[in-house]
């Protein structure tokens, strides 16, 4: 609320109570991108958030983060994908959120063909089967 005061020589004053009104500002959340090998854990792993569009130089402390989520959390396989943050609040600001990208390289494993000794018959020879190794998380040959 905002009010008036004085007086005049000429003139009785009526004062009326006039209104302020502050709406809140503006700033975007972004989610930090996140690069990362595959190890076979559905682990998101966000490295937390960037925030702009703070006035008068205040801290990003004015956002509260309790609740603070990233979706894509679930996501294990390798590739590229949105990281998408929720759940901040701020007394003074209107919150618009940005995606991340959240990007799982493939990790490295080693694939080693069987080998077989054979005397020649004349036939075609074949050899079946393989050995895997440098694979993550208790994975097997069969992935």
């Amino acid at each position: 609320m905002s009010s008036a005061s004085g007086t005049d020589g000429n003139y009785n004053l009526t004062f009326i109570d006039g209104s302020l009104t502050i709406n809140k500002a503006s700033l975007t959340a972004t989610a930090n991108n996140v690069t990362r090998t595959y190890d076979g854990t559905a682990n998101g792993n966000s490295s937390g958030i960037t925030i702009t569009g703070m006035v008068n130089n205040e801290a990003s402390s004015v956002v509260n983060q309790t609740n603070l989520a990233f979706d894509n959390g679930s996501t294990r396989n390798a590739g590229s994908y949105a990281l998408n943050a929720s759940g901040l609040t701020a007394q003074n600001y209107d919150i618009t959120y940005t995606a991340g990208n959240l990007t799982i390289n493939k990790a490295n494993a080693t694939v080693t063909a069987n080998s077989s000794n054979v005397t020649y018959n004349g036939q075609v020879q074949t050899v079946t089967g393989f050995t895997a190794t440098d694979l993550v998380n208790g994975e097997t040959a069969a992935v």
